[in-house]
């Protein structure tokens, strides 16, 4: 199927929606009092997790779809894209723009965690010895 923008702008607003819950998550629970307040009429502290959780499945959600990468995953990213309510349009863009996008994602998981893996330099289902510090005998813990 010929690649389209739809899963890369999806991608983009679930990550901004994402920082910006995150950002709104990390002020509540700095400041519980002001974000009850402002956003809930409950426990900051509470809802400052709440909103990092979503916001940091927000962002790995959009990161998948600009990868094309575990549709389900993407779209999970972009239904947490709906939080917190002042950006909720880039969460409904986002899941539009994703469920439209099907047939363009790469289901393999196993293809995606590699791709993750080559991003952060591991080697995914081997083990190394290059890290390990030698058995020194002469030293004591």
């Amino acid at each position: 199927m010929e690649k389209t923008w739809k899963p890369v702008t999806a991608g983009i607003l679930s990550i901004l929606s994402g920082v910006v819950a995150s950002l709104v998550g990390i002020g509540a629970i700095v400041k519980g009092e002001l974000a009850r307040r402002m956003i809930f009429h409950i426990g900051g502290e509470a809802i400052g997790v709440l909103l990092l959780v979503i916001g940091i499945v927000a962002i790995i959600g959009g990161i998948f779809a600009i990868r094309r990468h575990v549709w389900g995953l993407a779209l999970a990213g972009a239904i947490c894209a709906l939080f917190p309510p002042h950006v909720a349009v880039l969460g409904i863009l986002a899941i539009i723009f994703v469920a439209l996008s099907k047939g363009e994602f790469d289901q393999s998981i196993t293809k995606a965690t590699m791709g993750m893996a080559s991003v952060t330099g591991t080697k995914v289902g081997s083990t190394t010895t290059e890290n390990k510090a030698p058995n020194d005998k002469g030293s004591s813990l």
